[in-house]
C-alpha cells in the first residue's frame, strides 16, 4: 500500500464548481493546503490560477499553483466527438492576490 504523503486531511466535495480565467470544472476534494479539480482542459504544471469556488449560494476565491495534471478518461459525446477529462492537483498559495 502506498504511503500517504499529505500533511492535511482532504475533504471530498460534492457538486461544487470551480471557475477562473483559464479554469472551469468541478472540485473533487479540498484541504488546508491543496485542492483537486476535474476539468476538460489540461493545466500546465507550475502555472498559477485565481479560482472561484461556488457551492449553493456561497463563493470562495483562492490562488493556487498546479502541482500535477493527468488525463483521467475520455468521454464520448452523442455526436461522435470525445471530451478529455483531466484531474489536477493544485497547491493553495495563501499570500497571492
Amino acid at each position: 500500500m502506498p504511503r500517504e504523503r499529505r500533511k492535511h486531511h482532504r475533504l471530498p466535495i460534492e457538486a461544487t464548481q470551480v471557475q477562473g480565467a483559464t479554469v472551469n470544472g468541478h472540485v473533487l476534494d479540498l484541504s488546508m493546503t491543496g485542492i483537486a479539480i476535474e476539468t476538460t482542459r489540461g493545466l500546465n504544471i507550475g502555472t498559477s490560477h485565481r479560482l472561484r469556488i461556488t457551492s449553493m449560494d456561497r463563493a470562495l476565491v483562492l490562488y493556487a499553483s498546479v502541482r500535477w495534471c493527468r488525463l483521467q478518461r475520455i468521454c464520448p459525446k452523442n455526436n461522435g466527438d470525445a471530451v478529455p477529462i483531466f484531474r489536477t492537483g493544485l497547491k493553495i498559495n495563501p499570500t497571492d492576490r
